[in-house]
This record gives structure tokens, sequence and C-alpha cells, in this order.
């Protein structure tokens, strides 16, 4: 059975569609809010999301010059087809994203990314994302975690997740530390309507 189910799964939500429908429908209606909020980005700033999907957070976003980058084709075609010339598409995976050396971004997204990666493909991602972040911008993140005396269902929930590589908070700012200096981190167990625990975190330059 457990073999049919992540077989359903990644047939269901390789759709970008039915992707885009269950995580519209998932959110309470003030997950994506509290997400703008954090982002905070004025009129022209420069936007990179890394793991972008069907780049669904860009509705929600203003007047800024957006990159977004995924692995999967039918993500970046269902965002290009989408927003057209609001923002820029690669299909392309972490380890080996476009060369923007010559752009510095604001704001670095990585939105549902890191519990898809060992601690091995983010420790050797990290430098090269780093380079391209703009002094006084910030690297956002947000992640299921592992919480003590967590609802059984949230527990549940996150052990059955297509990302491998759920942590606990610890765990998440270990790998990020070494690079990076961490301004912010949260848990937020209220954003959808089921019980779940997404951690965010915002980190800056070290020299900021």
């Amino acid at each position: 059975y457990m073999k049919l189910f992540v077989f359903v799964r990644e047939r269901l939500l390789a759709n970008s569609r039915i992707y885009s429908f269950l995580m519209d429908f998932l959110d309470k209606g003030s997950a994506k809010d509290h997400l703008v909020k954090i982002i905070d980005a004025d009129p022209g700033c420069k936007i990179l999301d890394i793991g972008c999907g069907p780049a669904s957070i860009l509705k929600h976003l203003n007047d800024v010059q957006y990159f977004g980058i995924d692995l999967s084709e039918t993500y970046i075609e269902t965002a290009q087809k989408t927003f057209g010339n609001k923002g820029m598409f690669y299909c392309a995976s972490v380890d080996n994203f476009p060369t923007l050396s010559s752009t510095k971004f604001d704001r670095i997204l990585l939105l549902g990314v890191l519990h898809h990666l060992t601690d091995a493909q983010i420790s050797n991602m990290l430098p090269s994302i780093i380079k391209l972040l703009a002094p006084g911008g910030k690297i956002i993140s947000h992640d299921p975690v592992f919480i003590k005396r967590q609802n059984p269902i949230a527990r549940l929930l996150l052990m059955m997740d297509r990302g491998k590589n759920v942590r606990y908070e610890d765990g998440y700012r270990n790998l990020l530390q070494p690079f990076v200096e961490i301004s912010n981190a949260f848990v937020r167990l209220d954003l959808l309507r089921f019980p779940y625990s997404i951690l965010f975190i915002e980190a800056r330059h070290a020299s900021d």
C-alpha cells in the first residue's frame, strides 16, 4: 500500500495544476500572506526563487524582478504560461543552476527546498547561493520541521513527505550557520488546514 501511495502521490504532484490547487486549498488563507510579509519586497526588488515550482508566490509579489528555477520542466512551463514576462524562469537543478554571477539578489527564496536535500547537497549549494546575495539582502527558507511533543498527525505527515530529509530545527540551523548569520527563526503550527509544523528562517551575510 505504501508503494502505491508513493506512486500515486508522485504522479499527482508532478502535475503542476494539481500541485497548485492543493497548495492553495491547504492554505488557510494566511500562509501566503505571512510569507509575503517576511519577504518584504519593495518595488524593483530582485528575487531569486530556487525550487520555485509553478512560481505561485509571484501572484502575491508586485513590481519585482523575479527569477525562478526548478528541476521540473512541467512546473517551469506552467510558470511561463501563467506569468509570461512578469518573471524569468529556468529549468535547472540546485546543483547546476544558471550562471547569474553578474546579478545580485535582494531576496533568495528556498521555500520547501531544504528538506528535499541531503546535508552534503545543502553544504555544496550554499556557497554559490551566498555569492548571489546582495549586501543587506536576505535568504528566506521554510520547511516542515520535527518538534518535541508534536501532534501525531503532523508527525505522520512529515514522515510521509516527498522530501526525505525533514529535520529538527537544530538540524536546519547547523547546516546554515557555517555560511550565513541567522537573523530570525520560528515555527508556525497554524498556517494550514491540518496539523503541520513549518520552520521559517531568515538569514543574511555574516558580515552585514
